[in-house]
């Protein structure tokens, strides 16, 4: 089936529409996905460990800068 005068958009639109490819590359799409699903690993209630501290702590008379500095920061980087 040649249109003559038709760009390469209107020639892959019309093979599409006027065939079964599309259908068929939905299908197979679909068995992709489902097979995709099947032999994916997945674990019910992964173990997984975020690393978590609130420390909570009262230093009168201070800034919360020099909190920071002289008690938070020190605290972060041993943990």
């Amino acid at each position: 089936m040649k249109h003559d005068g038709e760009g390469l958009t209107i020639r892959i639109v019309r093979t599409f529409l006027e065939s079964h490819l599309s259908i068929v590359l939905i299908l197979l799409a679909l068995i992709a996905g489902g097979a995709a699903l099947l032999v994916t690993p997945r674990e019910e209630e992964p173990q997984i460990v975020v690393p978590n501290a609130d420390i909570f702590l009262s230093y009168p008379g201070h800034s919360a800068e020099e909190v920071e500095k002289l008690i938070s920061a020190p605290i972060e980087r041993y943990l």
